[in-house]
């Protein structure tokens, strides 16, 4: 879109393709291949491309943000996995028992989730539970 812009004065309607120089890459020339079939004009295409970059910058944001949510639980997950794994070592649960740290486990994680902004959801049966996540907006 820059190199468009800075060189409009050289495009002329229908051109397929201009070469020119970048003067952010040392004068170096380069090949822009344009889509006059898609555009009416060279600015066109070029406001196309900004728009393009600026929802590429939006979803890049997002899916960053999604990252270090998963990152997050992931980690609370582990943890919790490794308590209950130490728990379990430690000596004989009846069901209740177990039961009673389950649910204390769900509690903390939907404690934890809520915190951050984001909808759980639990499906049964409870003791293959499978948890799927989505950000919310705060």
């Amino acid at each position: 879109g820059n190199l468009i812009t800075s060189n409009l004065y050289r495009i002329t309607d229908g051109m397929s393709s201009v070469t020119v120089e970048d003067w952010d890459d040392d004068g170096k020339e380069v090949e822009l291949v344009l889509d006059s079939d898609k555009y009416a004009s060279a600015r066109e295409e070029a406001e196309a491309l900004f728009e393009r970059a600026k929802r590429m910058k939006r979803g890049s944001k997002a899916v960053a943000d999604l990252l270090a949510v998963n990152h997050n639980v992931r980690e609370f997950l582990e943890r919790e996995k490794d308590s209950l794994e130490l728990l379990l070592s430690e000596g004989q649960w009846d069901n209740d028992e177990m039961d009673e740290i389950l649910s204390s486990t769900k509690t903390r994680l939907e404690r934890q989730c809520q915190n951050k902004g984001i909808k759980i959801k639990f499906l049964s049966p409870p003791h293959t539970t499978t948890i799927h996540t989505t950000k919310t907006n705060p």
